[in-house]
């Protein structure tokens, strides 16, 4: 589709012609192009590529292996209250993903009675002379967390500009930049340290896959081998819907585009090394997301839910002053948290 919204919008007009099974593109904006094609054609959508409930909303025939983005921090802040956070800050980029994503953020923090201190719009892929205001704010404002609602270049500026500023919030937590591949904060090295992202996926998952009998490290052995890099989250939601396709198919015994649909809204959970899929009412993936973490050997960690980690979380996580101390630099003060 070439990551083109009109090369998916004349795709769709070909669509009466084609398979019945359709597998979504890449982002979100793209499916919303494209979603509206396959349901006036009848045809079966599911995509590992949208979180925007708007993509699914009123299409009985579309469903997606990513949970809906208002759920992307549910678990995340309820864990970080639990350790006694109370307070919060936003930052989010001026785009239909991220902007989704922080709009639930108000309501979260009224349902656990924590005070949101600021939020804050920046523009897409902002540098860090654009977040400089918001970083001197929210320093001032000393929230127990930071949620920054950013793509891969605002994360890495996001970063290298707590730094220059010296601030360090008790837990800072992305949308989609930490992950186990070589994803936007490794090559910060050290500097992304203790930082916390939230995610669909991570290869330290061991469920096993029905179809295939991956599991997630299998399956992220196999990408690397085959494409020479290790894979994100959406890479794994994609092998993932076609891999429901499948265990769907099976349980209706049928390639009637109405049995198969029926299938996919009965509830019925698919499992696959990806996770547990099941789809709510509106078609989007009910299962649950992971809180990971940058560890102190810069690999990434799942340190939520409990029944996924592979470590514990480092919580509230350690001034820049600490870590420089830490890793062999100047050491002045006790170099704690206050």
């Amino acid at each position: 589709d070439e990551s083109s919204t009109s090369t998916v919008s004349a795709l769709g007009q070909l669509l009466p012609n084609v398979s019945d099974f359709l597998l979504g593109p890449y982002t979100t904006g793209l499916n919303a192009v494209f979603a509206p094609h396959t349901q006036s054609s009848g045809k079966l959508l599911i995509t590992g590529g949208a979180g925007t409930t708007s993509v699914f909303s009123g299409r009985d025939l579309v469903f997606g292996t990513l949970p809906p983005s208002s759920k992307y921090f549910v678990d995340a802040m309820s864990f970080l209250n639990s350790l006694g956070a109370s307070s919060i800050a936003y930052v989010y980029e001026d785009t239909s993903f991220t902007t989704s994503v922080c709009a639930s953020i108000d309501d979260l923090a009224a349902d656990l009675d924590m005070t949101v201190a600021n939020s804050t719009k920046v523009p897409a892929n902002p540098t860090t002379g654009e977040l400089a205001s918001t970083v001197s704010q929210f320093q001032k404002l000393n929230p127990d967390v930071v949620v920054a609602c950013m793509r891969d270049v605002g994360c890495q500026n996001w970063i290298v500009e707590l730094k220059k500023q010296g601030f360090s919030p008790g837990a800072n937590v992305f949308t989609t930049c930490i992950r186990p591949d070589d994803g936007p904060v490794a090559s910060l090295g050290t500097d992304a340290q203790y930082f916390l992202g939230v995610s669909p996926w991570d290869e330290s998952l061991t469920l096993r896959d029905l179809v295939t009998d991956w599991t997630s490290s299998d399956f992220a052995a196999l990408f690397l081998s085959a494409y020479g890099y290790s894979p994100g989250y959406l890479a794994a939601s994609a092998a993932a819907s076609l891999l429901t396709y499948v265990l769907a198919i099976e349980a209706a015994n049928s390639l009637d585009t109405t049995a198969v649909q029926a299938v996919l809204h009965s509830n019925t959970t698919f499992q696959t090394f990806y996770g547990n899929v099941s789809f709510d009412q509106n078609g989007q993936n009910a299962g649950s997301v992971l809180l990971l973490q940058v560890l102190e050997n810069t690999t990434v960690g799942t340190v939520y839910p409990e029944a996924s980690s592979t470590t514990e979380v480092v919580y509230p996580m350690p001034t820049w002053e600490f870590r420089a101390c830490a890793q062999g630099g100047a050491c002045s003060g006790r170099g704690t948290r206050p």
